[in-house]
Parts: C-alpha cells; sequence; structure tokens
C-alpha cells in the first residue's frame, strides 16, 4: 500500500496514473468513471469525490488528478484511508487501490 501525505486545511491537488502492474504500460482510462473516497480508521466517510470532480484531460496517457479542498481536509490530524475506484462503461471492468493517507497538522491554523 502505498503512502500519501497531506496537510489539514491546505488544498492539494492528487495526480493518479494507471500503468499494467506486470509490463509497466501506460492504460488508457478513455471512458473510465472515476471516484475517490477518504475514510477515517473507523470507516467513516469524511471526504467523497465523484467522477465530474476529476481532472480527466489526460486520461488517453493514463492520468487522472483530482483537488482536495481546504474543507475536503478540515479533519483532525492522523491517519485515514484513502481509495479511488475505475470503472469502465457498462462496469465491465471495475479495478480499485487503497492509498494509506497521513493527515498531518498545517502551519496555518
Amino acid at each position: 500500500m502505498n503512502d500519501i501525505l497531506l496537510k489539514t486545511k491546505e488544498q492539494k491537488t492528487i495526480k493518479f496514473t494507471f500503468k499494467n502492474q506486470t509490463t509497466g504500460v501506460i492504460i488508457d482510462l478513455t471512458g473510465a468513471a472515476f471516484a475517490l473516497v477518504m475514510e477515517n480508521l473507523e470507516g467513516v466517510e469524511v471526504v467523497t469525490k465523484a467522477d465530474t470532480d476529476f481532472d480527466k484531460s489526460e486520461v488517453a496517457n493514463g492520468i487522472v488528478r483530482v483537488t482536495l479542498l481546504e474543507a475536503d481536509l478540515n479533519q483532525a490530524a492522523g491517519a485515514y484511508k484513502l481509495e479511488i475506484k475505475t470503472s469502465f462503461l457498462g462496469g465491465e471492468i471495475d479495478k480499485s487501490k487503497i492509498f494509506n493517507v497521513n493527515l498531518i497538522q498545517s502551519i496555518i491554523d
């Protein structure tokens, strides 16, 4: 599992690059839909992002971005789980990846 470091109350854009785990070849994500969920360790959803929240300008190159706003990260510092979900037309291929998030206290609190 990969780790993501975020700061409380600071906007952050996260870039995800999708590659075939075996070959390392970039996956063309044209037509894919995305969702993001961040949960605290008790399993309570604290941030959700829908497909329309993603920057998909580089999907053909396997890249999507999503911005977590200051309000999204107005959470207590600590450990969280972030899951990005990908599905293609008709739900034929559904994939997800979970990341550990370490949310640290921002200086501007």
